[in-house]
């Protein structure tokens, strides 16, 4: 079991795992361009889980930068293939998430959709705490809003 940085050449792996945390983009084109676009970011850091020459696992962390708060870095993205879970692989992509972290001296921070219970008992394992709980609301850009009053 290697963790590894990822590479270009991971994309087609790294496409295939994410598609069972949900849909993807209808534009591979697109998708593929923000891949190419993170590798190169500087707050940014895809690794790979690679057995036997073959990525089996990824994580994605980025450092967020808010107003009010201390800068963090945050797993955006943590995808294990089936076959391969509850074999470290996971606990190993969050370890080195979190050496690059501490390499910074940020702390690492990590969002769960709320029915993902299994996702919540490993963060727990690996010695996340619970912070808060939150909604998301997204707003489409192209549909039409009431104008704001003033």
């Amino acid at each position: 079991m290697i963790i590894r940085t990822a590479l270009e050449r991971d994309w087609p792996r790294l496409q295939v795992l994410a598609r069972a945390l949900g849909p993807l983009l209808d534009d591979p084109a697109e998708l593929e361009k923000s891949f190419t676009a993170i590798l190169t970011a500087r707050d940014q850091r895809i690794w790979v889980l690679e057995v036997d020459d073959t990525v089996l696992g990824w994580l994605h962390a980025v450092v967020a930068l808010r107003i009010g708060v201390a800068p963090f870095v945050e797993i955006v993205g943590l995808a294990v293939a089936d076959n391969y879970r509850r074999r470290g692989a996971g606990q190993n992509l969050v370890a080195a998430a979190a050496k690059w972290a501490a390499s910074r001296n940020l702390s690492l921070k990590v969002r769960s959709n709320s029915r993902r219970t299994g996702a919540h008992d490993f963060y727990y394992a690996q010695g996340f705490t619970l912070q808060k709980q939150q909604h998301v609301f997204e707003r489409p850009t192209t549909a039409q809003f009431p104008r704001a009053s003033g």
